[in-house]
C-alpha cells in the first residue's frame, strides 16, 4: 500500500517480483498522478527487482512512454531482467542507479510447452519478444542492436556495475540524492 506522503511527493517503489499485482499498483500510481489538477513536473520510480515477468515490464513501460509526466527511474540493490529493462525506459537523463546496485541482463526466460503447431506459434512471439526488447534497449540507451545482442542480451547473466550501467547506457547517473 501506498502512503499518502509517498503520493504527496510523487514517488512509488516498484520492489520484487514484476508481476500482475506489483505492476498493476504501478500502473495505478501514473495513472492516480495524471488525474490530479496540479500535476508535478516528474515522478521517481524507484525500481528493486530481480526481474519478473516481461510482458507486465512492457505494460509499464508502455504506460511510461504514454505517461505527460517524465518518470524518473531510480535502481537500488538488485535490479535485473525486466526491472532493468524497466530502468532503462525511464526519462532520459534522469535514470539513477545507486553506486552498490547489482544490474543483470540477460535473454529473457520461456517456458513454452505444447503441440508442435502451438511451439511454432510461440516462436514466432519469442520472436517479436526478442525484437521489442532490442529495440527498446536501442531506442532508450542509444546503442546500437548488435551492441544489445552482444553486450546485454547473451544467453547467461551479464552482470554490470552502476559505473558499467553508465558506461553501457543503461543508466544516466549515480544516485547520490533522494529525488
Amino acid at each position: 500500500m501506498v502512503s499518502a506522503g509517498l503520493l504527496n511527493h510523487h514517488k512509488h517503489f516498484l520492489v520484487g517480483e514484476i508481476n500482475y499485482d506489483t505492476i498493476s499498483r504501478t500502473l495505478q500510481w501514473i495513472t492516480y498522478e495524471h488525474t490530479q489538477t496540479d500535476r508535478p513536473s516528474h515522478l521517481c520510480l524507484y525500481v528493486n527487482s530481480g526481474g519478473g515477468d516481461l510482458y507486465n515490464a512492457f505494460a509499464l513501460i508502455d504506460m511510461m512512454h504514454a505517461s505527460q509526466i517524465p518518470v524518473y527511474t531510480i535502481g537500488l540493490g538488485n535490479v535485473m531482467s525486466a526491472g532493468a529493462l524497466i530502468l532503462a525506459c525511464g526519462a532520459k537523463g534522469h535514470r539513477y542507479v545507486a553506486k552498490h546496485t547489482g544490474i543483470m541482463m540477460h535473454q529473457f526466460y520461456s517456458d513454452m510447452e505444447g503441440k508442435e503447431h502451438e511451439l511454432v506459434a510461440a516462436m514466432k512471439e519469442l520472436e517479436y519478444c526478442r525484437a521489442r526488447v532490442s529495440d527498446l534497449l536501442v531506442t532508450h540507451c542509444g546503442i546500437s542492436t548488435k551492441c544489445a545482442q552482444e553486450k546485454l542480451l547473451q544467453p547467461s547473466d551479464t552482470w554490470l556495475t552502476a559505473d558499467e550501467a553508465i558506461k553501457i547506457k543503461l543508466a544516466d547517473k549515480i544516485f547520490t540524492t533522494i529525488l
